[in-house]
């Protein structure tokens, strides 16, 4: 019987668990306007590029630290979550044509170079 107890506590807490990352990542997506950048720049063709994988960026005051892939053509931006589906979840990749790119800016912090990128208001 307490062999059933603790593998239901376990089924339970991971079930928990799972349910409270879903909701953090939704929130994250909210907070960020990475939903509403998604309602606009949603990937309408499959990125055939070299993603850079495990970078860090910054939406509004949230900062995506090494979960970003992001990958250049001549038609624009891409970008993605990841690795694995828990990253994803409220986060579909996006594809954001330079014509958006209002503003591209190099920037030195903590001792790193950063691009800064203004897109235009999606909303």
């Amino acid at each position: 019987m307490q062999e059933l107890t603790a593998l239901a506590a376990v089924g339970g807490f991971a079930v928990w668990f799972v349910a409270l990352w879903l909701g953090i990542m939704a929130l994250i997506s909210r907070v960020s306007g990475w939903h509403q950048l998604a309602d606009r720049y949603w990937v309408k063709q499959e990125f055939t590029g070299q993603w850079q994988k495990f970078q860090y960026g910054t939406f509004k005051q949230s900062s995506y630290k090494g979960c970003l892939s992001i990958g250049c053509c001549p038609t624009g931006l891409y970008i993605d979550t990841g690795p694995g589906p828990l990253f994803k979840f409220q986060h579909p990749a996006l594809q954001i044509p330079w014509t958006a790119v209002r503003q591209a800016r190099l920037e030195n912090k903590w001792g790193q170079r950063w691009v800064s990128l203004e897109i235009d208001n999606p909303g």
